[in-house]
């Protein structure tokens, strides 16, 4: 958030990232719910929670890779580097 150039390039590289998980993750969301459909309110808890943890921490992972690619875009005052 050093200027409006640093939050446009963040937000366009991460919303590539989450727009192309999300497509990837979409399998591994709709999958293990099918398979408990009709099962105890518990076990499609359970699963529902790890479905959640393992998405969340596939999104957030992409934070990581953004900020690499912040630093070689910009300097540390937020000037875009020569290329």
């Amino acid at each position: 958030m050093k200027n409006r150039a640093t939050w446009e390039f963040s937000h366009k590289y991460i919303g590539k990232l989450w727009f192309r998980l999300g497509f990837l993750l979409i399998p591994f969301t709709v999958i293990p719910m099918l398979f408990v459909i009709g099962n105890a309110e518990n076990v499609v808890a359970a699963v529902g929670l790890i479905v959640s943890f393992v998405n969340t921490v596939t999104l957030i992972v992409p934070v990581f890779f953004t900020e690499k690619a912040l630093n070689k875009a910009f300097d540390k005052d937020g000037n875009r580097k020569a290329e």
